[in-house]
């Protein structure tokens, strides 16, 4: 009872804390590109790679370890806190040796040296803070999480808004990153004091076990990691920073609402479907979700894909247009995304860990390659390669190594699940773009907003003809939920 009532409670405050960093994130933005550069934009880009890179690094994946071990020892718990703190060390002293060779000889960018310089002493912090953090997270402390990470990007906002405005350029986001981070740290270490505090003891061969689990953790982390963010790091090594600052802002505005709905999703999926032995029972509810997640994304993608251009000069104004191609083709590839990242808690959920990370290994692999080759030509070409592979080959990866182990669909099945969840918002943005492009001027606002709302609408209905039988689903579970309270 008492653990149900830590997940409900759980549900809620990590709800919040996902909902809150996307607006700030967006709000944020929305007030930087009136005081700095797309080359700042481009320069963080370009920090927050080597940043979280290094994190994962100093992490080790010993956080994941922690919380899987049911019970931890104090000696255990010390030897790992001054790993942590070692591995910190290291990174800084790696980072402050490296920062030019980076800057100089990957990016080309020498400005890049001086930050990277600067922002290396949040690793050495960092250390000493990411054991307590995954104490917090063991013992269900979700809703001190939650005002912790409400809290410190609010601060951090603050202090890069205000350095932004006094003219301090790119390094008001360097030390509003670092107040962000020192603020966080230094909570992390408050709260998680209360269940340990670390002593002089350290014992490798004791903890062997965690750095094993650390390790293949840690593995699988860097493939994702560079998958995600590989765009960035060619765009930064073939290209201007320039050009990643207009990139990445476009990005942005498509990741957020992504990143919020993937946030709620991944972290209440696993749990759920490690509960579901009856496989009949696992596939309803998981198509169920493939379904509720587009009916979510529909009013959001519908507006980035139809009016990229019209959002990127309301939102950030006339200096930005040159984000508005890559906005549009970024929330396609997304949208398409989409499709696989609903299903992927499922293959955790059902033991197959190895085959997870070869998955991801493979798609990294690809991703990574196809960027390399076509980023040569253009971000435009990169974007439509992505598109196509994402479509064609990677659809078929989920088909193959997912969706028909674990659900057994075969592949008109899975076509037609995936044409249920995606024809409404194809058809209402095509139907959208249509008319905007050949019966709007464009500088009438409300003549806009009611082709968007139009195409909203018509998106939903379609949705609703397609899929009435999930829709009867959603309900049934809500009635029987409501009945429960009760």
């Amino acid at each position: 009872m008492q653990l149900t009532k830590s997940l409900v409670s759980g549900a809620k405050w990590t709800t919040l804390d996902s909902t809150f960093s996307a607006i700030i994130q967006v709000v944020r933005v929305f007030i930087l590109t009136k005081l700095l550069t797309a080359t700042d934009f481009g320069l963080m880009a370009l920090v927050l790679i080597v940043t979280g890179f290094s994190q994962l690094f100093v992490d080790f994946g010993i956080s994941s370890a922690i919380i899987y071990k049911s019970k931890n020892t104090n000696q255990e718990l010390s030897t790992l806190y001054w790993l942590n703190v070692i591995l910190g060390v290291l990174a800084c002293l790696i980072i402050l040796v490296f920062s030019y060779p980076i800057s100089k000889y990957i990016f080309n960018a020498e400005a890049l040296n001086t930050m990277l310089k600067i922002i290396s002493v949040t690793f050495a912090f960092n250390g000493f803070a990411i054991q307590y953090k995954a104490l917090l997270s063991k013992k269900l402390r979700f809703k001190i999480l939650a005002k912790i990470n409400i809290i410190t990007p609010l601060l951090g906002f603050l202090v890069t808004v205000i350095l932004a405005y006094l003219d301090y350029g790119v390094y008001s986001l360097v030390f509003g990153y670092m107040v962000e981070n020192f603020l966080r740290g230094s909570l992390f270490i408050l709260k998680g004091l209360e269940f340990h505090k670390p002593t002089l003891y350290f014992n490798v061969k004791e903890v062997k076990a965690y750095l094993n689990f650390g390790g293949y953790q840690m593995s699988e982390r860097i493939v994702s990691y560079f998958r995600q963010q590989g765009d960035n790091l060619l765009i930064g090594a073939f290209l201007s920073t320039e050009i990643l600052g207009f990139y990445n802002l476009s990005k942005i505005l498509v990741m957020k609402p992504v990143q919020l709905i993937r946030s709620v999703f991944n972290k209440m999926a696993f749990p759920v479907y490690s509960a579901i032995t009856d496989d009949e029972q696992l596939k309803k509810l998981a198509l169920t979700i493939n379904k509720i997640v587009y009916l979510a994304i529909i009013p959001v993608m519908l507006l980035l894909i139809a009016f990229p251009d019209a959002v990127i000069f309301y939102f950030y104004g006339e200096k930005w247009m040159p984000s508005a191609p890559y906005l549009r083709l970024t929330a396609i590839l997304f949208s398409i995304r989409l499709l696989r990242t609903t299903f992927g808690p499922l293959l955790l959920a059902r033991g197959k860990a190895k085959r997870s990370f070869n998955f991801n290994l493979i798609f990294s692999i690809i991703v990574v390659v196809a960027l390399a080759i076509s980023l040569q030509f253009s971000i435009i070409h990169a974007l439509y390669t992505l598109i196509f592979i994402e479509l064609f080959v990677l659809q078929a990866m989920n088909l193959y190594m997912v969706i028909r182990p674990v659900l057994k669909l075969n592949e008109s099945d899975y076509i037609k699940i995936a044409l249920e969840s995606f024809l409404p918002l194809l058809i209402s943005s095509v139907l959208t773009y249509y008319i905007y492009e050949y019966y709007s001027d464009k500088i009438y606002i409300y003549l806009n907003l009611i082709i968007y709302t139009s195409g909203v609408i018509i998106g939903l209905s379609l949705f609703y003809l397609l899929n009435k039988g999930s829709i009867k689903f959603i309900r049934e579970r809500l009635i029987i939920s409501k009945k429960n309270k009760k």
